[in-house]
């Protein structure tokens, strides 16, 4: 079941960071990636594309089973044949989201060099 309490999901979304790392951490604060990370998971069963965009030039766009980073000039993406997040369990969820991020970052990150 979604949970929905933001309080909750963000500090899951924290616990994931802290506890696994996450390639976002290299390019926003650990609130912002938290609050990324968040908000991926609070809109990805109700919208087809959902944009959040930061102040340092970075964008993350998220749908049900993509995550594409857009930046400095490249843009890059990765998707699972699956949605992201199955709402069966926050931590899974919140680990998927977090995975499919860094997957998508390595690609981005592979386009800037």
């Amino acid at each position: 079941m979604k949970v929905t309490d933001l309080n909750t999901v963000k500090a899951i979304a924290t616990e994931q960071l802290e506890n696994y790392g996450g390639g976002i951490l290299d390019f926003l604060t650990m609130e912002d990636a938290a609050n990324c990370l968040t908000m991926i998971y609070v809109t990805n069963d109700i919208t087809s594309g959902f944009g959040q965009d930061f102040t340092n030039n970075i964008s993350v766009v998220s749908s049900q089973t993509r995550i594409a980073i857009i930046g400095f000039g490249r843009h890059s993406f990765y998707k699972v044949s699956e949605p992201i997040c199955g709402y069966e369990s926050l931590s899974d969820d919140m680990r998927a989201i977090n995975v499919t991020l860094d997957a998508a970052l390595a690609r981005w990150e592979d386009n800037r060099l």
